[in-house]
């Protein structure tokens, strides 16, 4: 009798799992508001509503366009980065470091994060002679605009905190490799 019920249940189960999937798979079919359609029940009136507070725009346009893009008005990527560097700047970018890219990066940049030892593709080993020249611009470059398997983070991380990771990547080229001239005398 047990079996019975178990069985009939599984049957009823899996009827209603196929029937749930066959209510509509094209998401361009549903109900939904066009950018310039009436919409009585949004802000405006209208369907296409101003960014929320606090967005970070991706595409801009923007006033300081090195500080946003990296690159200098003739193109060329920006030697330094263009905010002050102290302890707090570092603290923020080892932080969100930690959020975002230890996962394929590594604790100290050597490209062996935890998905990568899980069969993710090899992320770029900071401490390559080829990326520790590089200018600062092309490190936020390719945290702004993605490389390769890494994704665009620039609708994710602000151009500020983008620029405080570059620090922070700078600190773990100097930390695996530090140059006695760079090394300050105790």
């Amino acid at each position: 009798m047990g079996l019975i019920r178990f069985s009939s249940s599984l049957v009823l189960a899996c009827l209603l799992g196929l029937a749930l999937t066959a209510c509509g798979d094209n998401m361009a079919d549903q109900q939904k508001v066009e950018e310039y359609e009436r919409a009585v029940d949004l802000p405006h009136n209208v369907g296409a509503q101003p960014p929320p507070e606090g967005t970070i725009p991706n595409n801009g346009p923007w006033g300081d366009r090195p500080f946003v893009t990296g690159k200098d008005e003739d193109g060329s990527y920006l030697d330094a980065v263009p905010i002050e560097v102290d302890a707090e700047t570092l603290e923020r970018g080892e932080e969100l470091y930690h959020i975002h890219c230890v996962v394929c990066h590594g604790p100290a940049g050597y490209g062996d994060g935890i998905v990568v030892r899980r069969g993710f593709p090899q992320a770029p080993n900071y401490h390559t002679d080829r990326l520790r020249t590089v200018p600062d611009g092309y490190i936020f470059d390719v945290i702004t605009r993605g490389y390769g398997a890494m994704l665009p983070y620039s609708g994710r991380v602000s151009p500020e905190e983008r620029w405080q990771i570059v620090t922070f990547i700078r600190a773990l080229q100097l930390s695996q490799d530090p140059q006695t001239e760079e090394v300050a005398a105790p």
